[in-house]
């Protein structure tokens, strides 16, 4: 063997830290090419450089590179549904698919699911969907896609990636398998480098605004005080309600009675019962005489003029809205149904 500079351990090492596992012919032919890159080098080090200038760059412009855009990105119609029908069939909304691509309500399916199993086991029947979902999550979580309120609106959100974190750090304890909480972390830090200003979280990269939905980083274990205080000053509304962020016209961005709940559920686990009086006073003055709760109220819209052509091509907002009751009743069970939650009316109390 010609000399070497390189022993046999030395290439060993190397190869651990590259995690290489070498034949030892393999282990034998490194060292002499190795060496042979370090005489190499000694011999460039005989060179007199001493008036010659430091060059870090041979050209006169900086390297081209092409514009980082997607060209892959599936269609919305090639993602997972997120609209069903009451038959359980996929939902046409008149042939346009863009409702259907959320990545958020799969995410909060994950997490309400490990929650609703407090510690039990996975049942067997439940683990390939749980899999297939943390899959998919796994791999889409960087796609454009549309928010909560079925708005794209650049296609990045925080409580999407909130809501999609939540949900693979639920799988990786579901199935066991680390690999979904290390996507988690990816998401957080994308989250926290892009999704911040101010002090606190906002809707998305290059949108300072706050949204509603940022409320729901909280009851995903994401530190979002700062964000709250944000929304309550930015979205809290003349009569008391919450807003969905400010520029809303769907029935001119009226105050929305789960938001209103939601706000008041994070005053309520940090002791501010005044705040959680004035919310259930608020909440309480939107059911109609049955009981029922609206999605949201247009007595106090940012857009007064955009609440007409809703109510021509929709109707009043709508009344039930279930996701309005479940946000009562989790906010009832949070303050322990005490004499504030009594005063309710039958039908929201029950």
């Amino acid at each position: 063997m010609p000399e070497t500079k390189i022993n046999v351990e030395q290439v060993q090492h190397v190869a651990r830290l590259a995690r290489l596992e070498l034949a030892p012919e393999e282990e034998e032919r490194l060292q002499v090419e190795l060496s042979a890159i370090l005489a190499y080098i000694d011999k460039l080090n005989e060179l007199d450089t001493g008036e010659v200038e430091p060059t870090a760059q041979v050209g006169e412009s900086g390297t081209p590179t092409r514009e980082d855009d997607v060209t892959n990105r599936p269609a919305p119609d090639e993602m997972l549904p997120a609209r069903y029908t009451l038959a359980g069939e996929i939902e046409d909304h008149d042939g346009d698919p863009w409702p259907n691509f959320q990545l958020d309500g799969y995410g909060t399916w994950l997490w309400a699911l490990e929650r609703h199993l407090g510690g039990a086991q996975l049942p067997a029947s439940l683990e390939p969907a749980v899999r297939l979902t943390a899959e998919y999550l796994a791999a889409a979580w960087r796609v454009p896609c549309w928010n909560w309120w079925e708005e794209f609106d650049g296609g990045e959100h925080a409580s999407t990636h909130a809501a999609v974190a939540a949900g693979l750090v639920s799988a990786s304890a579901l199935l066991g398998d680390s690999r979904y909480a290390s996507v988690a972390a990816d998401v957080l830090e994308d989250l926290e480098r892009r999704f911040a200003g101010n002090g606190h979280f906002v809707r998305g990269p290059g949108d300072a605004r706050v949204d509603g939905s940022l409320l729901a980083l909280g009851t995903f274990g994401i530190d979002g005080t700062s964000t709250v205080e944000a929304v309550r000053a930015e979205l809290v509304g003349p009569g008391g309600g919450v807003r969905r962020y400010i520029g809303d016209t769907y029935y001119g961005g009226g105050e929305w009675v789960l938001l209103t709940c939601w706000l008041a559920l994070h005053d309520a686990r940090a002791g501010h019962d005044a705040e959680v009086e004035r919310a259930l006073e608020w909440i309480r003055a939107q059911a109609d005489d049955d009981g029922l709760l609206p999605e949201q109220s247009v007595a106090a819209p940012q857009a007064p003029e955009m609440v007409a052509p809703w109510i021509e091509r929709w109707g009043r907002p709508a009344s039930p809205l279930l996701w309005s009751h479940a946000m009562f009743v989790v906010l009832h069970a949070e303050i322990g149904g005490d004499h504030r939650a009594a005063a309710a009316p039958d039908e929201l109390s029950s």
